[in-house]
């Protein structure tokens, strides 16, 4: 297969850019205004699995680092029959945007000066296109009153979040990390509005959430 040579200086920059990139999370919780306050530090909930699971090994990867999460926030995790609320997640990753990008290219030329009856070489910036598949990673996550009983499920949600990201990574097992780390920024709150997180693969917290699993 030819490979052109040209293309080794671009290839490098775009691998290097996507390995030091900061990723941009947008986070929306809602909490039921009937009950601000009901879902407070100190009360149990209970982590449902999804027995439909496309990779159970994933599901209960997500699950541990939520219980760990919700322990940092004060929250303590328990078996369904002992919980105040009960905790019910999905997850995914979808194709996104194609974008076209460019890169700076800088190039030398030879110039004349008529004036001067000389030649010089000077430096000028091209610019190259290229394509970018990005992929959409959404985490959407419930939070159920476990204790209303006689009532729809949909009258017991207490708390939702909806956490999206567009990346140029499709490795969802990766970026789950920065997706949880970004929603339980703002457990049980109300956000009014999609809040932006911006987190570095550097950031403590997702590294040290990476570790639990």
């Amino acid at each position: 297969m030819r490979f052109s040579l040209r293309l080794v200086p671009l290839i490098a920059v775009i691998l290097g850019t996507a390995s030091c990139a900061t990723y941009c999370i947008d986070v929306t919780g809602y909490l039921d205004p009937a009950r601000p306050s009901s879902l407070m530090p100190g009360k149990t909930v209970y982590i449902m699995s999804n027995p439909k699971a496309d990779n159970p090994l994933l599901d209960k990867e997500i699950a541990l680092k939520m219980a760990n999460l919700l322990t940092q926030k004060g929250y303590r995790v328990s078996p369904s029959e002992f919980a105040d609320f009960h905790l019910v997640f999905t997850y995914g990753t979808d194709r996104g945007s194609l974008r076209t990008e460019s890169i700076r290219r800088p190039q030398r030329i030879r110039v004349y000066h008529p004036d001067l009856e000389t030649w010089t070489y000077e430096t000028v910036d091209s610019y190259e296109p290229y394509s970018v598949q990005y992929y959409t990673h959404s985490l959407h996550v419930r939070v159920i009153d476990a204790r209303r009983f006689g009532d729809g499920v949909q009258d017991k949600v207490v708390w939702v979040a909806d956490t999206v990201s567009e990346e140029q990574s499709s490795d969802l097992r990766d970026l789950v990390n920065y997706l949880l780390v970004a929603t339980f920024e703002y457990f049980g709150q109300d956000t009014g509005k999609a809040v932006r997180v911006r987190l570095a693969p550097g950031d403590f917290r997702v590294q040290r959430l990476k570790r639990v699993w």
